[in-house]
This record gives C-alpha cells, sequence and structure tokens, in this order.
C-alpha cells in the first residue's frame, strides 16, 4: 500500500513502453500501461525506501487502513475530519534583486521609444500579412483572384483529403515530447489541489476525465498540423478551380442565368443534411477549419449557376434512343421483361409466278411506306395506298418471343419509328414501335436510367464548353 500511494511524492512521471495511438483518436482515455492501479494510464516510478529518507519534504506515510496521516486530499471525503496540514514556508528572496528586476522592467515599460519600437514591428506585420491577404495573384478576363481566395480554397479541398497517416505521425511526435508529460504531472496536481477532502476514488475519476479532454485536445492539434503541412499540395488545385469558377460565373452573367441565395441556401442546406447537421452547425464546423463561409457559398453557387449555362446551351440537342436506355437498365437485368408495342405491315408474294423483278417490286413499295410513314396512328391507312398490303396490329409483343435479328433492330428503334424493311418467306414485312411497356417495378428504373445518360451527357458537353472558354480567355498568372 505504501507503494500505491507513492505518487504523491513521486519526483518522475513517464510512458510507459508503447502508445496505442489509435485508441487515443478514439476519444478514450489516455491508454498508457498502468502499473499504478490508482492512476490508470500513468507509469508511477516508485523511489525506493533510501530515497523517500533521502528526499526533503515527502509525503506522509500512509498507515494500515490506507489513509495518509493529517492529509485531507485523499483521507477527506464529504465527512472527513483530518486536519488540513500546515503550508511550507516559501524560502524568502532577497528584497534588492526583486526591486532591482522590477525596476529594470518598469523602466524598459515605460520607455516610448521601446514602445515605439515594438508597436511599429507589430503594425508593419500586420501590414504585409494585410497587403499579402489581399494581393491579386490570378487575373481571369480582368477579374482579380487573391491570395487569401487561395488559401481559402486550398483550405476547403484539404477537408477532402485522406490526413490519417499524417495525423498519427504528428501525435506520435506529441506524445513523446516531454512538455506532454509535463502536462499530465501538472493535470495531476491540479486535481489533487483543486480537490481538498476528496476521497482517493474521487479524485481518481476526476483526473480520468481531464486526461480524457487533454488526448482529445492533443488529437485536434495533430489533425490541424497535418492539415496545415498538406495545405501547399492543395494551393495549385485551388488556382485551376477558382480559376474555372470565375469562368462559369462570367458565362452564367452573360447568360443571366446566376443562382439566387434561395437556391444556394436549399443546397448548402442539403448538404448539411447529408452530414447530419444543422447549417449552423455545418458553417461552425467549418469556420473551425478557418474557412470563411462566403468560401463555401462562392463554390456553391458557381456549381448551381454552371448547370443553369449548360442545361440552357445544351438541353434541348441532348437526346437518347430506346436502345441506350435498354443497356443501361439492362446493366441491372433489368431488361428481360421489357415488351413492345408493334405493328405490321405485310407485303406478301404471289402464290405463283415468283420472281427476281417482284421481289424487287415489292422491295420499293415497302421503302416508300416506310419514307411515307409519320406515326402509328397512321399506319393502317398507309398500308391501304398499296396493292396487297396487309395491316396488322401485333399489340404488346414479348422481346423473348422476337427472333433475332429483328429483335435487336426493334430494341434499337425508339417509339413512333418504323423499320427498314424485313424480307421474310412470305414476302416483305414492315414493323412500327408504337411504345414500350416494362414489368411494374421496371419504369422507374429506366426513368433512372434516362436521367443517368442525360447527366453524363450533360458532363461531357459542359467540360468541353469549360475547355473552349478557358482557351480564348485571357489569364494572367502573377
Amino acid at each position: 500500500m505504501m507503494q500505491a500511494m507513492s505518487f504523491l511524492r513521486c519526483p518522475r512521471l513517464v510512458f510507459g513502453s508503447f502508445f496505442p495511438v489509435a485508441l487515443l483518436f478514439a476519444g478514450v482515455a489516455l491508454p498508457v500501461v498502468a502499473q499504478a492501479q490508482q492512476i490508470p494510464g500513468l507509469i508511477v516510478s516508485v523511489p525506493t525506501e533510501d530515497s523517500n529518507n533521502s528526499q526533503s519534504g515527502s509525503a506522509p506515510s500512509v498507515t494500515q487502513s490506507g489513509r495518509v496521516p493529517n492529509n485531507p486530499l485523499l483521507n477527506g471525503g464529504l465527512g472527513g475530519a483530518a486536519r488540513v496540514p500546515e503550508a511550507q514556508p516559501q524560502e524568502k528572496r532577497k528584497p534588492s534583486v526583486q526591486r532591482k528586476k522590477s525596476a529594470s522592467i518598469s523602466r524598459s515599460t515605460r520607455n516610448p521609444k521601446n514602445v515605439r519600437k515594438r508597436g511599429r514591428g507589430n503594425a508593419a506585420q500586420r501590414t504585409a500579412r494585410s497587403r499579402r491577404k489581399h494581393s491579386i495573384a490570378i487575373l481571369v478576363n480582368d477579374e482579380p483572384i487573391t491570395n487569401h481566395e487561395i488559401d481559402q480554397r486550398a483550405r476547403l479541398l484539404s477537408l477532402r483529403a485522406n490526413l490519417g497517416n499524417r495525423a498519427k505521425a504528428n501525435f506520435q511526435s506529441l506524445i513523446e515530447q516531454k512538455s506532454t508529460n509535463q502536462r499530465l504531472r501538472s493535470l495531476l496536481r491540479e486535481t489533487i489541489e483543486a480537490n481538498p477532502g476528496k476521497t482517493r476514488d474521487e479524485i481518481l475519476a476526476k483526473f480520468e476525465l481531464r486526461k480524457r479532454n487533454f488526448a482529445k485536445s492533443l488529437q485536434r492539434q495533430a489533425v490541424k498540423s497535418a492539415r496545415a503541412q498538406m495545405l501547399p499540395r492543395f494551393r495549385q488545385s485551388a488556382k485551376t478551380e477558382l480559376v474555372e469558377e470565375r469562368l462559369k460565373m462570367q458565362e452564367a452573367k452573360k447568360l443571366k442565368i446566376v443562382a439566387s441565395t434561395a437556391a444556394v441556401d436549399r443546397a448548402i442546406t442539403n448538404i448539411a443534411k447529408r452530414n447530419k447537421a444543422t447549417t449552423k452547425q455545418f458553417f461552425a464546423n467549418l469556420q473551425r477549419s478557418g474557412i470563411r463561409r462566403a468560401t463555401f457559398r462562392d463554390k456553391i453557387k458557381a456549381q448551381i449557376s454552371w448547370v443553369g449555362v449548360v442545361r440552357r446551351k445544351f438541353g434541348r440537342t441532348i437526346a437518347f434512343n430506346m436502345k441506350d436506355i435498354d443497356q443501361q437498365v439492362g446493366a441491372a437485368g433489368s431488361n428481360v421483361n421489357v415488351a413492345l408495342k408493334l405493328q405490321q405491315i405485310s407485303l406478301n408474294m404471289p402464290a405463283s409466278g415468283f420472281s427476281q423483278a417482284i421481289m424487287a417490286s415489292r422491295l420499293r413499295d415497302a421503302e416508300l411506306l416506310q419514307r411515307k410513314f409519320t406515326s402509328c396512328k397512321g399506319t393502317r391507312a398507309l398500308a391501304g395506298t398499296v396493292q396487297n398490303a396487309v395491316f396488322k396490329d401485333l399489340g404488346t409483343v414479348k422481346r423473348s418471343t422476337i427472333a433475332e435479328p429483328t429483335r435487336s433492330m426493334l430494341l434499337q428503334a425508339s417509339n413512333g419509328q418504323m423499320l427498314p424493311p424485313v424480307i421474310s418467306g412470305r414476302g416483305v414485312v414492315l414493323y412500327a414501335v408504337c411504345g414500350r411497356d416494362a414489368a411494374a417495378g421496371k419504369q422507374k428504373a429506366r426513368v433512372n436510367a434516362r436521367d443517368q445518360l442525360r447527366q453524363r451527357e450533360f458532363e461531357v458537353r459542359g467540360r468541353r464548353h469549360l475547355a473552349d472558354l478557358k482557351r480564348d480567355a485571357h489569364i494572367e498568372y502573377r
């Protein structure tokens, strides 16, 4: 028991032979190997009996009951009646030295020249930082980009970086510093001094809480330093992104489709919800990383505005045939139950007197019908314009019942389209695709597939248009 309580007179506090960094990153209290059970997480070197006798001002001995005589820090508790130990007399300092020191300090602080010099130095540093912060780094069609904007965007880009390995290395360096061990000793001493009259277990519980908070502060410091080390790597990416955003916003202003404040607010609210936070909490997290609210809003505004630009310029030129949609849906195995609504015009050959000339004549008639075809509503009337042409509404036909290569041709066709003539055993056949039916639950998959294809095409057109804008722009790097 004597050794268990020796942490009060222990002159040295050290870390163990290993330190599980991952546990501390998870917010757990400092999980250091502990040899003294009374102080979880620390190794306390227990002095020998000789060293205890040789030390001045050593802690009093521990009785068999486990209490320190006349020590209210560990013997007290809520109802403890232990006597408060008398304060140790402090060594008196020489008055002359103290007066001389204070006089020298007062003279230096009262000297106007020293004050002016320090003030000038601080003002010069602030002015230099302000000039660099607001200095122009890039001109995009005479629109400036400042160094401050580049720094802010680099910080924003660094949030997506994988800082794990670098942060762990920084954290390992922090826990190996001598100041960290000294801070733990100070926390223990402060906890004991701030809780007079408490039992030993109560003191240790409070110390464990303070130790957890200290671990979290080390974690935040390690992550912050890791992000600061990686910022220079993101500056070039930040420059490229800001130049492109300037061009996007210039094009949006030209077309008068700049995103409104309400649209930006809605987008940010949705982003915050996906991160399980309110808008206020989301911006507070950004601010803790040194990122201004306006930096993130400008990025979102440029993105929304650019979507409007691309849709305005290319929305009417983007179209897809049913084959593309079927292939997109078929990638997920959803194309098996698709059925086609078909109409058919048959130009049969005579039962006798078959010749190549008659076949060629039937093909010319079929090609003429295909050119005249406008919609499925007029197919019946169209068939009546050709002699010996038979119209038939096939209704809904499952794709599995159609033979190849006709099936592939029908799946490639769009609704309201007539295929080229097909030669069959009885003559020449024309098929018109009047619509498609999907099984229950598959229609939504087709709609999603169409939207995905459309979005993909928008992105391709947008990149091409942005490349054209960059090629024609005047960009000056300073």
